[in-house]
């Protein structure tokens, strides 16, 4: 909980003006996914809006009584300061930031942009955003009608798109996180300013994760031993298709089970002997009989083995379940041959 109660925080400390409030990242998993997104917005908004304010500066200066000569000096000054923070805030952003006027029409670059997508400052000049840089064959036919992004220049919204995909200048694509922010001058819309940020990174590392998670339940499925996962209230949270043959029963039946629900009275002991070791961190192999859904129990071997998350926090375990019924038969036949051997010699 403590991921959401941060980015709460930092939401209502943005909301009484203070636009340097990050929420804090504490651990490695989804929710600190979702507070490094907040953040990287946090820093494309206060790009975005200090941008807009100095487009603004020069409209904003008060004539109360002043001469002309002093109302032309003040407003020069004023020009060279937002000419000066602009050009440092554009030469500086880690993002490609590009103004355009309410038909789409390409106004202004930062050198980032330039970098980023491979054309020149002067090239940029007059292209149209949506046509020019948006890869049309990654959106649908009316996108230019249905964008967000047009949406921004041409009615005045503001926007916050993921894994849009531009063309740069050789044709090559890759994906961006877009936000918009329109730019209004005496109440009327005159353009937009939208930012861009390379997620080429994380979508690899995204789709590098899924490949393995994908390699690993197609090992775990095709598997000849029963795979079973649980959380730390001994629930199911997932089990393979070997394991629902053991079982005698679909896996529909088995996730959001309790193990207690597979073994009877004198296995359960065993059971819950076992989940203390667990609980105290201690992999360990040990037999126990599942019983099927017809009532028959099956002699199994468990291979077990505890896990945390990345702050060490518990999460449960994981267990290799190998069916010992044919080498439980094996063994009974031994030891029938060997009774009836001493009683021959006897």
């Amino acid at each position: 909980l403590r991921p959401i109660r941060s980015l709460k925080n930092t939401a209502l400390k943005v909301a009484d003006g203070d636009w340097s409030a990050r929420a804090k990242i504490e651990s490695n998993d989804e929710l600190t996914d979702l507070v490094k997104s907040f953040n990287m917005m946090m820093d494309s908004l206060h790009n975005m809006a200090s941008l807009s304010d100095d487009l603004r500066l020069t409209d904003n200066i008060p004539d109360h009584g002043a001469d002309k000569a002093d109302r032309t000096s003040t407003r020069q000054e004023s020009l060279a300061l937002a000419d000066e923070r602009i050009r440092l805030l554009l030469e500086s952003a880690g993002e490609a930031i590009i103004g355009v006027d309410t038909k789409g029409a390409i106004t202004f670059v930062n050198p980032m942009a330039c970098r980023m997508l491979g054309y020149t400052h002067d090239e940029f000049l007059g292209m149209d955003i949506i046509g020019s840089i948006h890869d049309s064959t990654a959106e649908e036919p009316t996108a230019r009608v249905n964008s967000r992004v047009c949406k921004s220049f041409s009615e005045g919204a503001t926007a916050d798109i993921d894994n849009v995909v531009l063309r740069r200048k050789d044709g090559s694509t890759f994906p961006v996180r877009c936000l918009t922010n329109p730019i209004f001058k005496d109440g009327h819309l005159v353009g937009a300013v939208v930012c861009y940020r390379d997620i080429s990174k994380r979508v690899s590392a995204q789709k590098a994760l899924a490949d393995s998670e994908s390699k690993l339940r197609t090992i775990l499925e095709t598997a000849i031993e029963g795979f079973w996962l649980i959380d730390t209230n001994q629930v199911t949270v997932w089990s393979n298709p070997r394991l629902s043959s053991m079982l005698g029963r679909p896996s529909e039946e088995i996730v959001g089970k309790s193990i207690f629900e597979f073994v009877d009275k004198d296995n359960r002991k065993i059971f819950e002997s076992e989940i203390e070791k667990r609980k105290r961190g201690h992999v360990g192999s040990y037999e126990i009989a599942l019983q099927r859904s017809d009532g028959v129990n099956v002699p199994c071997l468990f291979n077990a083995t505890p896990f945390s998350d990345d702050t060490g926090t518990p999460g449960g375990a994981f267990a290799f379940v190998t069916d010992i019924t044919a080498r439980k038969e094996a063994d009974e036949k031994m030891r029938q041959a060997m009774q009836i051997a001493e009683e021959a010699t006897r």
